[in-house]
């Protein structure tokens, strides 16, 4: 049995040495751009900071985008919820995310909640790669 695993040990190696892991609170901190959107010619960009801000954009294929900011993030265990709000105070987003990362390339992706008059309307998966 000993024998096998030493025998089998080298080809695991890159496996082990390359697996991905749960990004923890700091790790959160970077930038990303979509890795796929469900509204056809859409961008997404999300910037989080090491102070918990944040901004998301998004560009539309008509040229047109929204951006919004919010000063802080709760994270509950692994999942990372931003909410974003209009400048009437109104809440326009929720991006409800968790993630995983390899060295330095960080995926997150969820769902982007979407409100008007303050009930949600809307919910469409996301999904984003760090820059």
């Amino acid at each position: 049995m000993i024998k096998q695993f030493l025998i089998l040990l080298p080809l695991l190696m890159p496996v082990l040495a390359h697996s991905s892991c749960n990004l923890r609170e700091q790790d959160y901190a970077g930038e990303y751009i979509s890795e796929w959107v469900a509204v056809k010619g859409e961008k997404q960009a999300l910037r989080i900071n090491g102070d918990h801000s944040s901004e998301f954009l998004r560009t539309f294929e008509a040229g047109d985008s929204q951006r919004f900011q919010s000063k802080s993030f709760q994270l509950v265990e692994d999942v990372l919820i931003i909410k974003y709000f209009k400048e009437s105070g109104a809440l326009a987003y929720k991006l409800i995310l968790s993630g995983w990362k390899i060295d330095e390339i960080k995926a997150l992706y969820g769902t982007m909640y979407m409100y008007r008059d303050g009930k949600q309307y809307n919910g469409l998966p996301v999904s984003f790669r760090s820059k």
